[in-house]
C-alpha cells in the first residue's frame, strides 16, 4: 500500500479478515475493505455479501458473492445492497466480484443476475465503469469483477486504480479501468488502474450520451435565460405554476362526449369460460413486489386514488405487508378491482389541428399505481411461464424483450 500510495484495499475471497483496526469484513467474511490509518471514517457496516465504510462525502464498498448461490438467494443480496447505497449520503463507488454477466460490461451474454445487478445500478443511478475491452481474470475471459459510482466519482481528472485485491489510489478519480496482473497468491487477485483507452460497449457509450446531452440542454436552457428570458425558459418555469389551460371549446355541449366515444369506442364485454387451477397458485411474496416498487418512476401524476407513485413505492419497501394479503386476495379470487380500472382522462392537443375532431388528440390514461403493480406482477409471472413451456411464437416480435425491429427485417430478408 505504500508503495502505491493506496488508502483503501477492496478484497474479495480473503483466507481471512483480521481483527484488526482498519479492517471491515463483510458478515460472511467473503469480502472486505482494508482503510489507511490516515482516513477518516465516520461509518462503517457490513451484510452478507458486502462491507462499506463512509469517508467524507463518499462511502465505498467491497461485495463477493458465490456463483453457486440461488438466483433468489442473489436478488435478496442485490436488494439489500440497493437499500444500503441508497441510505448513502454522499456519492457511492462499489467495488467487486459479483459472478453476474451482462453484455454492458463485456460479456458475451446477459443472465438473470446481470439483469437485477443492472437494474439496481439504473435504479440509484450508478454508472459501470468496466470498459468491457479487457477481460477482468487473468487467465480466462470472464468479466465479472465490476465498479460501479456515482457520476461525481467517474468524470474527474485522472484515475483511481484497483487491484483485484481491488485498490483505491490516494489519486484524484477520472475512471476505475481493470486491467489484470498476475499475482502469487492464487486467491489474491489485482487490477491495475490504467488511463482510460478503447471504447465502452454500446450499451454505455449511449448512457455516457444521453447524459450529456441532458447536460447540455440544461447549460442551453440556462443560457437562454439571458438572451431570451420571456421564451422557453418562462415557460419551463411558469408550466407548473399556470398548469395546463383548458382546451378552447371543450365545454361546447356534446363535444366531450363525441371525442372520449370515438377515442374509446364500447365493445361487448368478453365472456371468460370459467376454468379451474390444475394447480394451487403460488402467493405474491414480497421478493416479487418489492423490485417492482423499486422500478416505480417518482415523477409520474396519479390516477383517481390521487396516490403519487413516491408514496406507494415507499410503503412497499417499508411496509410490504400492508399491500400483499390484498394482492394474495384478489390473486386467490381471481378479481381486478374495478376501481383499479378506472383511470383519469388527459386530452393532449396535437398541434394546431382543429378542437373539434377527436384525431386531433392524444389521450393519456393515469391509473391508480397499486393496480400497475398488480398487473406486473401478473406479466411477470406469464412471461415466465411462456418461456418455460414455449408458449410464444419465433415469429412474435412485438413487446418482446430482447427481440427488435431489425430482428423481424432479418427473419423476412431471409425468407425473401
Amino acid at each position: 500500500m505504500k508503495e502505491k500510495k493506496t488508502d483503501i484495499l477492496c478484497i474479495s475471497e480473503p483466507n481471512g479478515v483480521p481483527d484488526q483496526p482498519g479492517w471491515v469484513g463483510s458478515a460472511d467474511g467473503k469480502c472486505a475493505l482494508y482503510l489507511n490509518e490516515n482516513l477518516r471514517v465516520l461509518r462503517i457496516g457490513k451484510e452478507a455479501g458486502f462491507a462499506w465504510a463512509d469517508l467524507d462525502n463518499l462511502r465505498v464498498y467491497s461485495c463477493y458473492y458465490s456463483p453457486n448461490c440461488t438466483l433468489q438467494e442473489y436478488q435478496k443480496f442485490i436488494d439489500a445492497l440497493h437499500e444500503s447505497v441508497r441510505e448513502a449520503a454522499g456519492g457511492v463507488i462499489v467495488c467487486g466480484d459479483f459472478n453476474a454477466h451482462s453484455q454492458v460490461w463485456g460479456s458475451r451474454a446477459t443472465d438473470k443476475r446481470g439483469e437485477a445487478l443492472l437494474e439496481m445500478a439504473e435504479s440509484r443511478n450508478l454508472v459501470v465503469i468496466n470498459d468491457g475491452m479487457v477481460p477482468t481474470f487473468p487467465r480466462g475471459s470472464s468479466f465479472l469483477d465490476l465498479t460501479l459510482a456515482t457520476p461525481r466519482y467517474s468524470t474527474k481528472n485522472r484515475l483511481m486504480g484497483i487491484t483485484r485485491d481491488r485498490i483505491i489510489e490516494r489519486s484524484s478519480i477520472h475512471t476505475l479501468h481493470p486491467d489484470v496482473a498476475e499475482e502469487d497468491n492464487a486467491s489474491s487477485k489485482e487490477w491495475v488502474g490504467l488511463e482510460k483507452t478503447g471504447h465502452r460497449k454500446a450499451g454505455l457509450i449511449h448512457s455516457k450520451q444521453i447524459r450529456q446531452s441532458k447536460e447540455n440542454s440544461w447549460r442551453e436552457l440556462c443560457n437562454q435565460v439571458e438572451t431570451d428570458p420571456w421564451g422557453i425558459p418562462y415557460k419551463v418555469a411558469t408550466k407548473n405554476i399556470i398548469g395546463r389551460r383548458p382546451i378552447t371549446g371543450i365545454t361546447i355541449p356534446g363535444r366531450l362526449e363525441l371525442i372520449v366515444d370515438t377515442l374509446f369506442p364500447i365493445h361487448q364485454p368478453l365472456i371468460w369460460p370459467e376454468t379451474e387451477a390444475p394447480e394451487e397458485i403460488p402467493l405474491i411474496t414480497r421478493q416479487e413486489v418489492e423490485p417492482i416498487a423499486r422500478g416505480l418512476p417518482g415523477n409520474k401524476a396519479p390516477g383517481p386514488d390521487r396516490i403519487p407513485d413516491i408514496i406507494v413505492k415507499h410503503m412497499i419497501l417499508k411496509r410490504s405487508e400492508l399491500i400483499l394479503g390484498t394482492l394474495n386476495k384478489c390473486l386467490t379470487q381471481g378479481i381486478f378491482p374495478t376501481p383499479w380500472k378506472e383511470a383519469t382522462l388527459v386530452l393532449l392537443p396535437k398541434g394546431n389541428k382543429p378542437l373539434d375532431q377527436p384525431s386531433s388528440y392524444r389521450p393519456i390514461c393515469l391509473l391508480n399505481t397499486i393496480g400497475k403493480v398488480f398487473e406486473r406482477i401478473i406479466k411477470k409471472r406469464l412471461e415466465a411461464h411462456l418461456k418455460v413451456t414455449r408458449g410464444i411464437s419465433s415469429h412474435q416480435f412485438v413487446f418482446m424483450k430482447g427481440r427488435s425491429t431489425i430482428d423481424a427485417i432479418k427473419m423476412a430478408t431471409n425468407v425473401i
